[in-house]
């Protein structure tokens, strides 16, 4: 058994899940919306890069965090501007872009 493979799962031995994907229908639909509503477009910062709530705080840059294996709690420690659904959302943002969906609820400012 290579490396790789002994990083996936055992599709032998099914477990039950603790977590549940989002059906895209009611409530689940509203939240997501609210998350993706916290990364906004602002042609004038970052040359129009995905930012948070409008803050100097690029969606890259909190990704490239996770990915790096630093934890949610010490990215808010690190900036406290930041709230844990700010996080949520540049996942969200992340998995929509992969997805291809719908990002319609970014929203997109206007320079000054």
């Amino acid at each position: 058994m290579n490396e790789r493979s002994s990083l996936l799962p055992d599709r032998t031995n099914p477990v039950k899940l603790k977590t549940r994907l989002y059906t895209g229908e009611g409530a689940e639909m509203k939240e997501r919306e609210e998350l993706l509503q916290r990364i906004t477009v602002n042609p004038a910062i970052f040359q129009g890069k995905p930012i948070i709530r409008g803050m100097r705080i690029k969606v890259e840059n909190v990704l490239a965090l996770l990915e790096q294996g630093v934890t949610i709690q010490d990215i808010l420690e690190d900036y406290p501007e930041l709230e844990p659904d700010d996080i949520r959302a540049c996942i969200a943002y992340a998995r929509h872009l992969v997805a291809n969906e719908d990002l319609s609820a970014v929203r997109v400012e206007a320079t000054q």
